[in-house]
């Protein structure tokens, strides 16, 4: 908004938003409608609907985000024991107690190697790609493993 004046008196603001007709050959009545409130929980909920099914959708996952500027993911194998040293994705603390625990499943272990100079983000991007991976991956506890170029 300007305003030639500085000045907060006689403004006028207007929303204009499209109207949503309701009206059903002259019925008059209030419309019932199946529609649902957007929310975290329901953005959630739908994408669980949409899982993961082969490794190059995972690389995809990936490479699909904007910062991807620190790790680049080399591989990833599936274990039946996390390695002693990884990180986790804690970053999803609103999962809860799931039905199957993740200590019984099995170890998605997703191999991520630094790019540039600059290390110090190196950690944290793991363990956000990996919180996100494990909202789309349910059958396994995914977790990271960090490595230099050339290890």
């Amino acid at each position: 908004m300007t305003s030639l004046k500085e000045s907060f008196r006689d403004w006028e603001a207007y929303r204009f938003i499209e109207k949503t007709d309701t009206s059903s050959h002259g019925y008059t009545c209030e419309m019932l409608s199946n529609s649902r409130k957007s929310s975290f929980f329901q953005n959630y909920r739908e994408r669980q609907e949409s899982s993961l099914d082969s490794r190059t959708e995972l690389f995809w996952m990936v490479q699909s985000f904007e910062h991807n500027v620190y790790v680049e993911l080399e591989k990833c194998e599936v274990l039946e024991t996390p390695p002693e040293s990884c990180l986790e994705g804690d970053m999803n603390p609103f999962l809860g107690n799931t039905v199957f625990p993740m200590e019984t499943r099995k170890t998605l272990a997703l191999y991520f190697t630094r790019k540039g100079q600059k290390k110090n983000f190196c950690e944290d991007m793991v363990r956000f790609f990996v919180s996100q991976i494990q909202l789309s991956v349910c059958e396994y506890k995914c977790v990271g493993i960090l490595q230099d170029k050339g290890v």
